[in-house]
């Protein structure tokens, strides 16, 4: 599942609102980064999050 937003600062405002950890807010962050970087969009991957915060968990 995809996150979609307009623009960067709505992005940022959701993760913030919607993170459950700063090490969840960073993850999430870095996703929308890397997303607008190679593809222009400004959107996150769930699945992504998801498995960067089990990995996170596992450590």
């Amino acid at each position: 599942m995809q996150k979609v937003f307009t623009n960067h600062l709505q992005a940022v405002d959701w993760i913030a609102d919607n993170s459950r950890s700063e090490a969840h807010f960073d993850i999430m962050l870095e996703d929308l980064n890397f997303n607008r970087i190679y593809t222009g969009e400004h959107f996150i991957t769930m699945s992504t999050v998801k498995i960067e915060m089990a990995l996170l968990a596992v450590k």
